[in-house]
């Protein structure tokens, strides 16, 4: 579930809120957990466990109460057994993010070798959950226009089209397949 979609938290359905106070917001912080993917908050989602079957490796990641408990009454197979609704992703999605960010390097390098321009084989590399170049006038978050002089970014959280100012964080975004430092918005960097 992308976090900017994540109004409350999946168990308790505590709501989650944007404040100016820093406690306020370490109260209310969202977190994924790494096997079923749904947001919560920090009581339910305080639990530890390797999570293999999402590409999360042998070493233990934040996991929910729910999924958590389902791997103690089957932990041969792990939580994802219990759900008959949702199967065990393919082993080719775990990471579609390194896959796309690859695809547009590469694309950099190869455009000028084409016909096709750069920008429209770049519109069908992007992630699905970016809004679309076209229909983005000004940065997200300090709404100024971009033109020649203000390049367009886009945010790997969120997917919104940000200023390089609104966008100099750098961090890891499990949850859109992006498991090293990459852009991110002011809006989603948790430390401002």
């Amino acid at each position: 579930v992308p976090n900017a979609e994540i109004k409350e938290c999946h168990q308790c359905q505590l709501r989650f809120s944007r404040s100016e106070s820093p406690a306020a917001e370490h109260q209310q912080s969202k977190h994924h957990c790494r096997a079923c993917g749904q947001g919560f908050c920090d009581s339910c989602s305080s639990y530890s466990m390797p999570v293999p079957w999402r590409g999360w490796g042998e070493e233990p990641v934040r996991v929910c109460f729910s999924c958590f408990n389902s791997s103690k009454s089957s932990p041969a197979e792990g939580p994802q057994a219990t759900s008959a609704a949702q199967p065990p992703p393919d082993a080719s999605a775990l990471n579609p993010r390194k896959l796309v960010e690859g695809v547009r390097q590469t694309v950099s390098y190869l455009s000028p070798a084409v016909e096709m321009p750069k920008s429209t084989i770049l519109q069908f590399s992007r992630p699905a959950y970016w809004v679309e170049d076209a229909k983005i006038t000004s940065c997200y978050c300090c709404e100024s226009a971009f033109d020649w002089k203000l390049q367009l970014h886009h945010c790997r959280a969120c997917g919104n089209g940000v200023c390089d100012s609104c966008s100099a964080a750098r961090m890891p975004v499990p949850v859109r397949g992006w498991d090293y430092p990459v852009r991110v918005c002011d809006m989603c960097n948790p430390t401002r």
